[in-house]
Parts: structure tokens; C-alpha cells; sequence
């Protein structure tokens, strides 16, 4: 295969590859298969074209009433009596028909559909389009007339398989991408785990795609912009995509090598972390997940990091003003272990200055008696024995006494500080604002420290 063969494949693949929209993606559908992420650009669309419904239109249902669009179905395999909800009167409109370009009696083209439903050529509309394949010859049969009309259009594409052959790729799927590609901008993918993954790699690149993937696309003219600072990035995972499309099948991610893979953002990794977690979840007993109530407790720490309102402010600060505001000042346990007591004043004490009881989500609060701009948190681990046992660590700020462990950020604790080789933590904090601290542990275990080292400015 020639290198312009090669380059030629490569660039098609791309094209599948989300770009920066200009508006931020809403979920159209609910919670399982059958949603889809779209741009939120839905003033003055006239209609939805749905072909390939299944007896299910809960996105075309969200879409009449929450937007008023009006949406119109066909799928031969489909009878409305069983829809899982009727047809909304003077909104929606189905055709026992299939979507297709042979001019058969139970077929109806996409030109001939739009033409007959939508006929002021003015209107804007959209498509959402599932029909196991037949996507590519009805795409590129339809002309350009009708298919600029859409102002998105949501795809699933199968057999993408084909792609470990770039000639059959080429002859399935190039000419249907570079069609789409002409008038429109892929902003948003979302692997279906239906029918599993497959990855290429060469010595010059490495793919991942899924065989089954869905696409969303916005029309070029809507990208108005030069600038595109104030694009929104795409994301893969995106917080918004569902879990699984099949439940009992584990959820697909790309590898960041491939091409095909978007760079990660926080909020796209904790994602993928919380699809793989609840995967896993699902697979175990309901007595294994009562064993792993910590893990659920650390996968809901990891989420409020990827939404952490306490961002850093544009404060300059006189390195010389920064000093321990912690020393000398009152903290609460969570509980207390034996006849130590649960409430005392922060100090530097050998092996340790308090000890909380045993159990989850043991903490201490610290009491700075008035608001700081907090830059640094400093822990030297108890000096004696059972360091282990402050191996998970998150801290919390905050201006009300009670804190609120659900929402944290880790210490920078790595095995050193709990095995013994360096007992001194130290964490940066980004400049925040607040009056209390809380320490905190969301495993099963006792906190007990040498000494807190709380730096800030008043």
C-alpha cells in the first residue's frame, strides 16, 4: 500500500474524530441506549427525521417536549401499536417503511421523506439515524439539496471492522465519511459496546475503534467563529454519555496512543473510572459489594476532584506573610480511641498528638478561629508504629464547623509516608479561602499524627 493510500485511510479515520463545538453537548434520550449527545443548538429546528426506531423513540419523545420539534419515524420492523409511547398527535409521524434507495413499495428514500414532511427548504432539521448499516448507501444517495438541510445529524456506524483493511475500508466507508465531511464537523463519538473493539497498530500509527460508533455531527455553517478559544473541548468519555449501551458488556474506552482518542480531561478520566467501576459492580455479588462500600467511597471523592469548586484565586501573596496557622489551635475528632480525649489544641507531640476510634471516615477538624488563605498543608505520620494505617488521606476545607467528607481532594501520601521511610506529607492548596480543615481517611481505620502543619496568610 502506497504512502498516499496510507495517508489517505488515515485522514478518513479523523474525520470521525471529535473537533471543538461551539456550543456546549445536552443528552436527548435518557439513560440508556437510545441516548445520544447533541449540540445544545436546537432554536428553530423544524423536525427530527428518525429512521430505525424499534418500537422505541424516547429520544424523539424529549425531543417534542422539552424542544417543541416536531419528529418523524419509519422503521419496517416497527408497528405502532407497540410503541412503548403513542405517537403525540399533530408532533410525530411514522411510516412502516424502510429508510432505503431501491424504490421498493416498503421503502422510502430520505430525499422523498424530507420532501413530503418538510418541504419549506428554509427549515432546519435534524437526524438521527440507526439502521444497522444501511447509513452509508442512504447517505450518500441522498442529495445535497436535502442532507445540507440537517443541522445535526447523529449516526451509528456499523461493520467499522472493515477498517483493518484500509481497501475495504475505502470502498465501504471512505465515500459516505468524505460526504459527511464536506458540510459537516464531528463533535461528539461514543463507542458502542454492543459488538465489541478492535485496535490497529503500525509502525507509524495506532488505532482503536469500536465495531459499532456513535457519531454526532454539526453543520459547518454553525461554526461562526474564528476564534475558537471559546469552543468546548470534545471529551471521550464525556460526563454525560451513558454508562454501557449493553449492560451485561464492559464499556469500551480507546487507548490514549490511538489517533482516534481525544487528549483526556479530568472530568473525562473520572468518568471512565465511574463507567468501569459501576461495570465491575455489576458483575460482583450484592455480599462482595457490601465489602467494597470504601471503594465506593473513593470513586465519590475521585468525582467531586473532576467538580472541585474550590479553584484557585488570583491572589499574590509575600512569600515572608506565610506562616503555620495551625499551631496552638483547637481541633474535633470524628471519635476517640481508648481515654484520649476528643477535643484538644494542635500540636507537635511524639508519637502522636491525638488518636481518633477505628471505623470509616475517621477525621480530625482544625479550627483556624478565623478565615485564611490557605497555601500548604504539612502531616508527619505517628513515629512509632502503625503507619499503614494513614495510607488513604483527603483533606477538606471549609467555613462551617461540620465538614462535608463527600467532597475532598487527596494528600500528596505516597507508600514512604506510610511505610516509614519519609513520615512527612506535604500538599499544596491552591490559594482557597477558609476558616476549618478537616483530614480524613474513607477507609476502615484510626488517624493518629505526629504533628499538622497548616500553612496560610491571614
Amino acid at each position: 500500500m502506497s504512502a498516499n493510500t496510507i495517508s489517505d485511510f488515515l485522514s478518513t479515520i479523523l474525520i470521525m474524530k471529535p473537533q471543538p463545538s461551539p456550543v456546549p453537548l445536552v443528552r436527548i434520550g435518557g439513560e440508556n441506549d437510545g441516548a445520544y449527545l447533541i449540540p445544545d443548538d436546537l432554536d428553530n429546528i423544524k423536525a427530527c427525521f428518525s429512521p430505525g426506531v424499534a418500537n422505541r423513540k424516547t429520544f424523539e419523545d424529549e425531543l417534542t417536549d422539552t424542544y417543541g420539534i416536531q419528529c418523524h419515524m419509519c422503521d419496517k420492523s416497527s408497528d405502532i401499536e407497540k410503541f412503548q409511547t403513542p405517537l403525540k398527535e399533530g408532533m410525530q409521524t411514522f411510516k412502516k417503511k424502510w429508510l432505503d434507495v431501491n424504490g421498493e413499495e416498503d421503502t422510502i428514500s430520505l430525499d422523498t421523506w424530507v420532501k413530503e414532511l418538510a418541504p419549506d427548504e428554509k427549515d432546519d432539521l435534524i437526524l438521527q439515524m440507526d439502521i444497522e448499516g444501511a447509513e452509508y448507501r442512504n447517505i450518500l444517495q441522498t442529495s445535497d439539496e436535502v442532507l445540507k438541510r440537517f443541522r445535526i445529524i447523529i449516526l451509528e456506524v456499523h461493520g467499522l471492522g472493515v477498517a483493518r483493511n484500509p481497501q475495504e475500508f475505502e470502498i465501504n466507508l471512505g465515500s459516505f465519511l468524505r460526504k459527511l465531511d464536506e458540510q459537516f464537523i464531528c463533535v461528539h463519538a461514543h463507542p458502542n459496546n454492543c459488538c465489541g473493539d478492535f485496535t490497529i497498530v503500525t509502525p507509524e500509527t495506532h488505532i482503536h475503534l469500536p465495531n459499532v460508533y456513535e457519531l454526532t455531527f454539526l453543520r459547518r455553517d454553525r461554526f461562526k467563529e474564528e476564534d475558537t478559544s471559546s469552543y468546548y473541548e470534545p471529551m471521550m468519555p464525556h460526563p454525560l454519555d451513558i454508562k454501557r449501551n449493553v449492560n451485561t458488556e464492559p464499556p469500551i474506552f480507546f487507548s490514549e496512543k490511538s489517533i482516534t482518542q481525544v487528549p483526556r480531561t479530568p472530568a473525562s478520566t473520572i468518568k471512565l473510572l465511574e463507567d468501569k467501576l459501576d461495570y465491575y459492580m455489576s458483575t460482583i455479588s450484592k455480599k462482595e459489594v457490601e465489602k467494597h462500600d470504601t471503594v465506593f467511597k473513593i470513586y465519590k471523592l475521585a468525582q467531586s476532584i473532576a467538580n472541585n469548586p474550590l479553584l484557585e484565586e488570583d491572589i499574590n501573596l509575600d512569600e515572608k506573610d506565610i506562616s503555620d496557622v495551625a499551631e496552638g489551635k483547637p481541633y474535633y475528632l470524628s471519635s476517640s480511641y481508648a481515654n484520649y480525649p476528643r477535643e484538644g489544641l494542635v500540636e507537635t507531640k511524639q508519637p502522636f498528638f491525638f488518636h481518633t476510634g477505628f471505623g470509616l471516615d475517621q477525621y480530625i477538624t482544625i479550627d483556624l478561629e478565623k478565615e485564611y488563605i490557605l497555601t500548604s498543608l504539612v502531616i508527619v505520620n505517628r513515629v512509632d508504629s502503625c503507619k499503614e494505617r494513614s495510607r488513604c488521606l483527603f483533606y477538606t476545607l471549609h467555613n462551617i464547623r461540620k465538614p462535608n467528607l463527600s467532597c475532598g481532594l487527596p494528600l500528596n501520601v505516597d507508600e514512604s509516608f506510610w511505610q516509614g521511610d519519609n513520615l512527612e506529607c506535604r500538599t499544596a492548596i491552591k490559594k482557597v479561602k477558609a476558616r476549618y480543615i478537616t483530614i480524613f481517611s474513607p477507609e476502615n481505620t484510626a488517624l493518629h499524627f505526629s504533628s499538622i502543619k497548616v500553612f496560610g496568610v491571614c
